[in-house]
């Protein structure tokens, strides 16, 4: 069997820095209990992929609840999101 992962764009409407949208994601994610921690000893691991106009952010993450913590990262932040499951070998 493969490793899922999700891949979930979201419409920075906004058009938020990278640092102003970095920032908004791990509040949210502070918010929810979580800390930030080396990639070893993570428990979820989120990788921020910025288009060049920083219009679309892409959000990549193996977690088991992406779609939801992705979904309301793009609420907070009133943008809209479009996510992707996919299995890689």
């Amino acid at each position: 069997m493969g490793t899922s992962f999700t891949t979930t764009h979201i419409h920075n409407a906004q058009n938020l820095t990278k640092a102003q949208f970095k920032k908004a994601f791990t509040d949210m994610m502070k918010a929810k209990g979580y800390t930030a921690s080396d990639e070893e000893n993570a428990a979820l691991t989120y990788t921020l992929v910025f288009a060049p106009d920083r219009k679309w952010v892409t959000v990549l993450t193996d977690g088991a609840d992406a779609r939801r913590e992705t979904a309301e990262l793009a609420k907070g932040l009133k943008a809209y999101a479009v996510d992707k499951k996919s299995l890689s070998k």
